[in-house]
């Protein structure tokens, strides 16, 4: 007998051992340890496929809320999503995903992150959103960085009694995942990137005359053979100070490479490493808008603060009964599909009709900045 149920506490044993089989390797820490979000049964959103009592198909599904400026967006996250191998070819994933946006719905949420980018989400209206600066920092570049000496700073790894600054200096961000400060330990504490890439993570903070104003969070090579490149995970502060403290672990830690992702509303970053080379993508894995139109409702504040003129040649309705958006700019309808709404919304350059693209209006409100999606929050 068939049954799609939400995985509670008890169940996440058999969930973890499930996704175990699916993604971990010799050297990998096991899936409970990396996404304690998921598997420690804090949150009964996960969604699971049960044959005879059998867990056989799962989805990790993690609530949060986003912070866009002055707007707070209520989302959620998909990963750690696997099946059984007697028991794929069946439709089991395509089930439990419609039973999330169900939930989702039923939640008040408007928006997903999906960690993957298969056909089973794109087919269900899920995009890539976003524009990333992927940059490669060789320790021959290190020296044209800004000196933390000339400064006056010093970098040290993180201790216990900077984690009230460091929660500060995260909560600065104009655009980040809501973490108190339980959730940040419990995350750091996971090391989800840094396990997955094989690498140990280690914290560091900068400091100036006792202050601390910046940390950056490193997954570096350690004990575990990897071919896996050096990356940060992590950073909060001021933006020439971490750019200063990358060209100082680069050369203290004597990294061959450091590999950073920096989303495009990061310009104060983006500034410090204009003379860099960069490859320019788009962030990790895909979105869906669950629920358009209430999105965009609980995008008001912040939308309010960029341009209240423009806004308010801007009305956005849903059209019932099919997966479409209506739009009015400046008394102009539009009806598009909800897919092609989100890549307006979330793309610098927006797969969309000329004329919305273009549109003065729209162009002073968008895109929507997101924050990335492959750093500490990782699901």
């Amino acid at each position: 007998m068939e049954s799609i149920r939400y995985v509670q506490k008890q169940g996440m044993d058999e969930a973890a051992k499930l996704a175990d089989l699916t993604f971990r390797k010799e050297g990998h820490q096991p899936m409970a340890d990396a996404f304690p979000l998921i598997f420690s049964g804090a949150y009964a959103s996960s969604v699971g496929m049960y044959v005879d009592d059998k867990l056989v198909s799962f989805m990790g599904l993690v609530p949060s809320q986003m912070k866009i400026g002055a707007a707070v967006i209520p989302c959620f996250s998909l990963g750690s999503v696997c099946t059984d191998i007697h028991f794929r070819g069946k439709g089991y994933a395509g089930l439990l995903l419609d039973r999330v946006f169900e939930h989702i719905e039923a939640s008040q949420g408007s928006l997903l992150l999906v960690s993957g980018d298969r056909s089973l989400y794109t087919r269900r209206g899920c995009v890539y959103f976003g524009s990333v600066y992927r940059y490669k920092l060789t320790r021959e570049q290190a020296y044209r960085l800004p000196s933390l000496v000339e400064a006056g700073a010093t970098i040290r790894e993180a201790e216990e009694r900077d984690r009230l600054v460091r929660q500060q200096l995260a909560d600065s961000s104009q655009v980040r995942f809501e973490r108190g400060l339980l959730e940040r330990a419990v995350l750091e504490q996971a090391r989800a990137q840094a396990s997955l890439a094989k690498l140990e993570q280690r914290i560091f903070v900068v400091e100036r005359e006792g202050v601390v104003e910046a940390f950056i969070t490193l997954g570096i090579r350690g004990p575990l053979h990897t071919d896996a490149s050096p990356m940060v995970i992590d950073w909060g502060g001021k933006e020439d100070v971490v750019a200063a403290a990358l060209g100082t672990l680069i050369t203290d830690l004597s990294l061959p490479e450091l590999r950073l992702a920096v989303p495009w509303q990061e310009t104060g970053l983006l500034a410090q490493l204009k003379s860099f080379p960069f490859v320019k993508g788009m962030n990790q894995g895909t979105v869906k808008l669950v629920n358009p139109v209430r999105f965009w409702n609980q995008l008001l504040p912040y939308l309010e603060t960029r341009d209240e003129d423009a806004l308010a040649h801007i009305d956005v309705n849903e059209v019932k009964g099919e997966d479409k958006v209506e739009l009015t700019v400046a008394g102009v309808r539009y009806v598009i599909p909800t897919t092609a709404f989100a890549s307006l919304l979330f793309n610098p350059d927006p797969d969309v009709a000329p004329e919305l693209g273009s549109s003065p209006w729209l162009n002073k409100l968008l895109p929507i900045p997101l924050p990335y999606t492959a750093g500490l929050n990782f699901i």
